[in-house]
């Protein structure tokens, strides 16, 4: 088993109704998109259609491609007021990946300034430095690329593809006490052991991982097995 620490992962929402401010450093103009919420979605996993506005999300279909035909969108799995992730196939590697397309408003930032940018580099430079098995265990940004739609440039990261989080393995058959939702003793061993030395070298390298306990359990990631993302276990995949 291997865990995966995402930065970021496919949340980041932000709360509805509120105004998203964007202003770059040595501009006088402030930006304010506003999203109003007019809809209400009927299912507690959607995102808000608001946000699919000028300076916000972009539009995504299943069977999409991106970066001239390269990643072709084959699933949903995450989004956020600032992002949505979907599963993809990178043409040229044969791999499942996550591509990740950040909101307009974000995307319009230089590059020094998206958080996700600066510190998949920083990560990566960690990652480098050092000989340390829990170097394995950091997820960064493989390749990025910009898409234009309706609704402005967006930022686009690929990463890659990570199993189930901790708290999804928590509520899940396989990884759960029978009748609880707490994870199987070897399983939560494993985990702790883990986490702990991906964040001893992380603070090593003056880095943390921010926000909460809930936040945590939602981007660290079990890692699959890399025979299993190469394969093509579905047709039409």
């Amino acid at each position: 088993m291997g865990l995966s620490i995402s930065k970021g992962g496919s949340g980041d929402a932000l709360e509805p109704s509120s105004s998203i401010v964007n202003s770059a450093p040595g501009h006088d103009e402030v930006e304010t998109y506003m999203f109003r919420e007019r809809y209400q979605p009927c299912f507690e996993d959607v995102e808000n259609l608001d946000f699919y506005a000028p300076g916000g999300l972009h539009p995504v279909s299943i069977g999409d491609v991106f970066a001239d035909g390269r990643y072709k969108v084959l699933h949903k799995l995450g989004f956020g007021g600032s992002s949505t992730t979907w599963l993809a196939r990178d043409s040229v590697s044969g791999i499942l990946v996550a591509l990740k397309v950040l909101a307009a408003y974000i995307s319009t930032k230089p590059k020094d300034e998206i958080e996700e940018l600066v510190i998949s580099r920083k990560l990566d430079d960690l990652i480098a430095s050092t000989h340390n098995a829990a170097r394995h265990n950091i997820q960064t940004i493989k390749d990025s690329f910009i898409e234009e739609g309706p609704n402005g440039t967006h930022v686009c990261l690929v990463s890659e593809l990570a199993g189930p989080s901790i708290r999804a393995m928590s509520f899940s058959g396989g990884g759960r006490l029978q009748g609880s939702t707490r994870l199987r003793g070897d399983l939560a061993r494993e985990v702790a052991k883990q986490t702990a030395m991906v964040m001893e070298l992380m603070h090593s390298a003056g880095l943390i991982h921010g926000g909460s306990l809930t936040l945590f359990h939602n981007n660290a990631l079990l890692k699959f097995l890399r025979s299993n993302v190469v394969k093509r276990p579905f047709s039409g995949l």
